[in-house]
């Protein structure tokens, strides 16, 4: 064990300091853009489509963007209308089994993630790393311009503002997208008219 940065771990005397995996930690691959780290470059590279629009895959209901097929083939079971996962308590049903598993924890009151600084555990894991954030806070401040934030939720998000490579274009106004959902979102403030760029 060791005594990490953001101190998840500490070995017996504190003495030595080394990154765990949650701060990047052993992970050689930096997204330049928001900062998330990969073991491995092929995640990395799956990661990135986000952010330039390389290669997504698109829900031909609703427009939102994926990086993998198999994120795009999850996703399509919401428009499906098919729920085959029923709860016994409540009878409330689900797309998934993941999505029931974790609605389970409604009635069981069951909080598995706790956060490595306090006290406070959470149902689903992104309740427990937005809240681990907060005791990250620090000051980012942005290569590009002169802004500063206190977190790294923050920052990420200002990031992909300074991306030049905007794919997506409003047809009804001169606006561009750095998302096809983005896009989507945009639309409706054109006199309710939806429709979608071809792809």
């Amino acid at each position: 064990l060791y005594k990490c940065y953001c101190e998840k771990q500490s070995d017996t005397d504190g003495s030595s300091s080394q990154p765990c995996h949650r701060c990047g930690g052993g992970k050689d691959f930096c997204c330049d853009i928001c900062g998330k780290t990969f073991s491995q470059q092929a995640g990395l590279k799956i990661h990135q489509r986000r952010h330039t629009g390389d290669k997504l895959k698109y829900c031909k209901e609703c427009g939102r963007s994926f990086t993998t097929s198999r994120d795009l083939k999850k996703h399509e079971l919401i428009h499906s209308g098919v729920k085959k996962h029923l709860c016994d308590q409540c009878g409330s049903s689900f797309t998934t089994a993941w999505e029931l598993k974790t609605h389970k924890r409604v009635h069981t009151g069951e909080k598995p993630y706790k956060c490595r600084h306090c006290d406070k555990s959470f149902s689903h894991s992104n309740g427990r790393n937005d809240h681990e954030r907060a005791h990250m806070e620090g000051n980012y401040s942005c290569d590009q311009c002169d802004k500063s934030f206190r977190n790294l939720s923050s920052y990420s998000k200002h990031k992909q503002s300074h991306v030049t490579n905007k794919l997506f274009h409003c047809y009804q106004c001169a606006q561009t997208f750095t998302s096809l959902s983005a896009l989507c979102k945009h639309q409706p403030d054109h006199s309710g008219q939806k429709s979608l760029p071809s792809q």
